[in-house]
């Protein structure tokens, strides 16, 4: 009886464990796909009442999916505000995949019993007292 409740617990917290682990993958893909929707937004705001060639609207789009084109000086320059919300698309999933817990750093002992041979340069050579002697005579 109580081997079954324990089982029965496990598959519980792992079933709940999993339900965790999808809802924070979806939460994620949403706020990710409503920064690229505002980043479209923004640069068809940016871009209206004016012509411009289709290179420009072709490379502002491309930063969604080319992080290279965040170098841009110009990008920088005239639309900082897209370039701020580039940077974050950018950076957020980055910033997910390693976890506050991932990077902690936790002192060890580093236990070693292997000699090993050293290569030295210029080493002292016994011919030279006042090296080799360190100054004593």
């Amino acid at each position: 009886m109580a081997r079954q409740l324990m089982a029965t617990k496990l598959q519980l917290i792992s079933l709940c464990h999993g339900y965790v682990h999808h809802t924070r993958d979806f939460v994620r893909a949403a706020h990710l796909d409503s920064i690229g929707m505002c980043y479209a937004q923004h640069v068809w705001r940016a871009l209206r009442g004016r012509a411009v060639p289709v290179h420009v609207v072709e490379s502002l789009f491309q930063i969604r999916h080319n992080p290279t084109e965040l170098t841009s000086s110009r990008l920088l320059k005239h639309r900082w505000a897209l370039f701020c919300i580039a940077a974050y698309m950018w950076f957020v999933p980055v910033a997910a995949t390693f976890p506050p817990g991932a990077l902690t750093i936790a002192p060890r002992p580093f236990l070693s019993t292997e000699q090993v041979n050293a290569l030295v340069l210029n080493p002292l050579l016994p011919h030279m007292p006042h090296i080799s002697g360190l100054g004593t005579t």
